[in-house]
C-alpha cells in the first residue's frame, strides 16, 4: 500500500478511482462519481486507487494523489526511497524502468496525435550514465527547511528532508546529507551541488563555497559519419548543463545524425546555451551563429567554441535573416512558440533540430512547422530523467509541400 502526507493546498479523501491511461504531466486520468476527470499523482493505468485531493476541484476536474493503492498494477515495485511519495520529484519511482518509458511514449504519442503531426516510429530510449534509473542527476538544488535539508514537496514550498542515504538520483561525488546540514547554517535558503567531469562544486544561496565556479564537461560524441569525437565544455557551477551525464553526448550525436551537416554550410543555433550542439556543428565545418539571452551562457559558448559566433539577445526579438541551411532549436520547456517558429521556417533551412523537453510544448511547435511548409523527417526520444515522468525528444524536420 501507498501512504501519502495530504497537501496543505486541499485535503478531502474521496472514494476509490479506476486509472484508464496516463497524461501529460505524469497523472493517471480516471473519473469521479460525478464524470469528472481527476489527475492523479502515484497512480497508473489499470489500477484502482483511493485517493485524496491535493487542490480545489474545478467544475470539469480535479487533481488528487493516491493514498492507498487497492489494485496494483503488475508493472508496480517498491519506491527506492522512502520518501518518493512525498517529495515533489520522483513521481514514476513506484514503477518498473521499462514501464516508465512504455508511458512517457505514450503521452509524447498522444499530443503529436492530437497536434495532427506526422511522424515515423520511435521509441524512448535510454542513456548510459545511471544505474537501474539512479545515480544521474548531476545539478542538484536543495532546499533549507526548518526541519532540514531536502527537496520541495509536489507544488508546495514545504521542504521534505533527505532520507539517510541522501537523494538516491543524486550523481555520485556529492556531499552526503551530514554534510549538506553543516552548509545549513541559519539564515541559508538553498545549496546547489554540481558534478562536472573532474570536480564538483557547491555553492550556498548561489555562492560558491566548495570547486571551482566553472565546471568542464567532457563531451563524447559521433559525427555524421559515425566518427567519435570529443570536446570539453567549461560551464559555470550555478549555470545550465543536461543533467543527465549520457545526455550531452547522445543528443549531440542524435541532432548530427538528423541534420546531417557538410563543411561550409550555415547554422543557427538558438537557445544555444553554453554551446554543445554549436560545438559539435562546429567540428563539422559548419559555420554557426548561436543565440541566447543568458550573459552566463554565452560567455561560455564563446569560451567553449571560439571557431563559432554568438549573440546575447532574446531568440523572440532576434532578427533572423539571411542564408541559413540549418537550424537547432533547445527552447525552455515553454517551447519556441508560433513567432519564432514562422522566422525559423522563413528562412527555409533544408533542416531544423528541434530539442524538447516538454512533450505538448513540442506537438504545438510541430503543428506550425507543419503550417509553415515543415514535416518530421525523423523523431528519437530519451530518458534523460528516470523515476520522473519528464522526457527528452529530439525531432528533424526537413520542407515538404505547403
Amino acid at each position: 500500500m501507498l501512504s501519502v502526507v495530504p497537501d496543505q493546498l486541499h485535503s478531502s479523501v474521496s472514494s476509490a478511482v479506476t486509472i484508464e491511461r496516463i497524461a501529460h504531466g505524469g497523472y493517471g486520468v480516471a473519473h469521479d462519481v460525478a464524470g469528472r476527470v481527476v489527475f492523479v499523482r502515484h497512480a497508473f493505468p489499470g489500477e484502482l486507487v483511493s485517493i485524496r485531493s491535493i487542490a480545489t476541484p474545478h467544475e470539469r476536474y480535479s487533481f488528487a494523489d493516491t493514498v492507498n493503492v487497492l489494485r496494483p498494477s503488475p508493472d508496480r515495485v517498491p519506491a527506492a526511497c522512502p520518501v518518493a511519495d512525498r517529495c515533489g520529484g520522483c513521481d514514476f519511482q513506484q514503477l518498473r524502468l521499462e514501464a516508465q518509458r512504455r508511458l512517457k511514449l505514450e503521452v509524447i504519442r498522444e499530443q503529436l496525435d492530437r497536434a495532427g503531426v506526422g511522424y515515423p516510429d520511435f521509441e524512448v530510449e535510454s542513456l548510459p550514465g545511471d544505474t537501474a534509473g539512479l545515480r544521474w542527476r548531476t545539478r542538484m538544488d536543495y532546499q533549507v527547511g526548518d526541519n532540514g535539508v531536502g527537496l520541495y514537496a509536489y507544488h508546495t514550498r514545504d521542504v521534505v528532508p533527505l532520507p539517510p542515504q541522501g537523494c538516491l538520483l543524486a550523481a555520485d561525488g556529492g556531499p552526503t546529507p551530514d554534510e549538506l546540514a553543516e552548509l545549513a547554517t541559519p539564515g541559508v535558503g538553498s545549496i546547489r551541488v554540481a558534478v562536472g567531469s573532474d570536480a564538483t562544486s557547491i555553492l550556498v544561496d548561489g555562492t560558491p563555497v566548495r570547486g571551482p565556479k566553472r565546471l568542464t564537461q567532457w563531451v563524447t560524441y559521433r559525427d555524421n559519419h559515425g566518427i567519435e569525437r570529443r570536446r570539453g565544455y567549461q560551464v559555470a557551477a550555478a549555470g545550465f548543463w543536461q543533467v543527465h551525464p549520457g545526455a550531452p553526448g547522445v543528443f549531440a550525436t542524435a541532432v548530427l545524425a538528423g541534420l546531417d551537416p557538410k563543411p561550409g554550410e550555415i547554422a543557427l543555433d538558438l537557445y544555444c546555451g553554453s554551446g554543445l550542439f554549436s560545438g559539435a556543428l562546429a567540428s563539422c565545418g559548419v559555420r554557426v551563429t548561436g543565440i541566447d539571452s543568458a550573459e552566463t551562457a554565452v560567455s561560455a559558448a564563446r569560451r567553449n567554441v571560439p571557431e563559432a559566433v554568438f549573440r546575447r539577445e532574446r531568440v523572440e526579438r532576434a532578427s533572423l535573416d539571411g542564408s541559413v541551411d540549418l537550424v537547432v532549436l533547445d527552447p525552455s520547456r515553454a517551447g519556441a512558440k508560433r513567432a519564432v517558429v514562422q522566422a525559423v521556417a522563413g528562412l527555409r533551412p533544408r533542416g531544423v533540430a528541434y530539442v524538447a523537453c516538454d512533450p505538448a510544448a513540442l506537438a504545438r511547435d510541430l503543428a506550425y512547422f507543419a503550417g509553415f511548409g515543415y514535416q518530421v523527417s525523423s523523431i528519437r526520444a530519451f530518458d534523460a530523467f528516470p523515476m520522473t515522468h519528464h522526457v527528452e525528444t529530439i525531432v528533424t524536420l526537413i520542407p515538404g509541400r505547403k
